[in-house]
């Protein structure tokens, strides 16, 4: 099974994201229910509909946080798979 945080990921079309300053909630117009993400998610959340995978993000955010690096993937990856879960975030197609 592929690792979550290796995917390439797209927001379905029954999600709907609004920003509220760094924050970002995510509605699922099909269930009503909503997710709420941090700065770090928000940003997370705009480099995966931007087409990069979590693992890449974490490479380009790299110490700007008082984290170790296994720690934040590790997290990340944790993020993204709640949010497919929640399918709130789907795998996007291959490039072609």
């Amino acid at each position: 099974m592929t690792d979550p945080a290796d995917l390439r990921l797209k927001l379905p079309t029954n999600v709907f994201t609004r920003r509220f300053e760094e924050d970002v909630v995510l509605l699922d117009l099909d269930s009503g229910e909503y997710f709420a993400l941090d700065p770090l998610g928000a940003r997370l959340l705009d480099a995966l509909v931007s087409g990069k995978t979590s693992n890449e993000f974490a490479a380009g955010i790299d110490g700007e946080f008082d984290v170790e690096e296994g720690r934040l993937r590790a997290d990340l990856g944790a993020l993204v798979a709640e949010l497919l879960k929640r399918k709130l975030v789907e795998q996007a197609a291959p490039a072609l």
